[in-house]
């Protein structure tokens, strides 16, 4: 699930001030399942062609993934294989705070440039990605928006990884609220594996709840929060949201 402030669509009032962009950019997710993580090349080589066949499908500008990052740079090298495989030369990605997030940003550099990468602690088993966007083609600083990969505590909705979660959240919100908007505009993007099984969740509700200081407040693109009684995970429905597992 991605949460964001704004809709990226808001990114084309830069428009104004150079050429239109050629398209909207498309910002993915994929927790893909703990990707190599130190096996033996024969375990990870038959999924290397599952995967292109669906990156070629998704087409995104901008690829977040979780569960890469026990082994560092080793992963993401031989992740970064697939998508060059199919656009040769394009693609980059984040190359610090491998091991604490166990996430990595991916991204076409004809579309973007990223910058600033840092990582923050939210209280949960990993640590939350950070980095700033740069759209090629604007010049307007208020053009670069944040984007923030989470990977929170898995477990039920009943159980105590709720609870981490919840907290979790909590601390995602805060920093985000207190983030200065000085040198760039308000805008931001959350994208990763919630682990979250409904709108009930504390953790979501966090997330996308009106505060006193509304800088951090999430919307979901998907209007979940009209299904909040429904269990995502088990409802058919739901089925076209899910962005975890390649299995």
């Amino acid at each position: 699930m991605t949460l964001h402030r704004n809709r990226i669509a808001l990114l084309c009032a830069a428009a104004l001030l150079v050429a239109a962009p050629a398209h909207a950019l498309r910002v993915a997710t994929w927790n893909i399942t703990n990707y190599q993580n130190g096996h033996v090349p024969s375990w990870i080589t038959p999924r290397q062609g599952y995967f292109q066949t669906a990156l070629a499908a998704l087409n995104p500008d901008i690829l977040i993934t979780e569960e890469i990052g026990q082994s560092g740079s080793v992963d993401a090298d031989s992740f970064l294989v697939n998508l060059n495989a199919i656009w040769p030369g394009q693609w980059q990605y984040t190359t610090t705070n491998i091991t604490s997030t166990q996430s990595v940003v991916f991204w076409r550099s004809s579309a973007v440039s990223i910058t600033n990468v840092t990582s923050f602690t939210d209280g949960g088993p990993r640590e939350v990605l950070q980095c700033w966007v740069h759209p090629v083609g604007y010049t307007d600083k208020t053009a670069t928006f944040r984007l923030y990969t989470i990977h929170l505590k898995a477990g039920g909705p009943a159980t105590a990884d709720s609870s981490t979660r919840r907290t979790e959240c909590t601390s995602i919100r805060t920093t985000i609220n207190n983030t200065p908007l000085t040198n760039y505009g308000p805008n931001f993007v959350i994208g990763g594996d919630t682990n979250f099984y409904s709108g009930y969740e504390g953790g979501y509700i966090r997330l996308t709840e009106s505060q006193t200081n509304n800088n951090g407040q999430c919307r979901d693109t998907l209007n979940a929060l009209n299904a909040s009684q429904t269990n995502w995970h088990d409802n058919w429905y739901w089925r076209w949201y899910h962005s975890q597992s390649p299995c």
